[in-house]
């Protein structure tokens, strides 16, 4: 039983590597980012990482629930969230009780690490803008 858990685990790995890839190449063109080796490979890698985390996640909730309308019901509230503390309805944590919880939350690191690669050696600040 862990070894079939094991291979779904690292099945999904190369299909991953290549949407993330492919993603990247066309959402890196359309934003009109610097091309730059370094900043690219970033975005893959962040990219890559995100969708691994949320493909993980989505396998856990089919696991953890009886079928897979109550796993996209259970999944349908913690994306709810995920996205109300990853600050993109809330641009700072609001009290100190929740600040643990907004800087756990993944998709807020990935944003983060990807705001601060595109702007770490760049000074325009326009991409904030847009």
């Amino acid at each position: 039983m862990f070894l079939n858990f094991q291979l779904q685990v690292l099945i999904e790995v190369p299909f991953v590597l290549f949407q993330a890839c492919y993603y990247s190449l066309i959402v890196y063109a359309m934003v009109s980012f610097q091309w730059k080796l370094e900043k690219f490979f970033w975005f893959v890698f962040v990219s890559f990482f995100s969708f691994l985390y949320f493909t993980y996640y989505g396998m856990m909730t089919v696991s953890i629930t009886p079928n897979h309308q109550v796993a996209s019901i259970f999944a349908a509230a913690f994306y709810g969230l995920f996205n109300l503390f990853s600050g993109f309805f809330i641009p700072r944590p609001v009290s100190t009780i929740i600040v643990w919880l907004f800087y756990s939350i993944l998709q807020h690191i990935s944003v983060r690490i990807n705001l601060t690669q595109y702007l770490k050696k760049n000074h325009d600040h326009s991409i904030l803008l847009h």
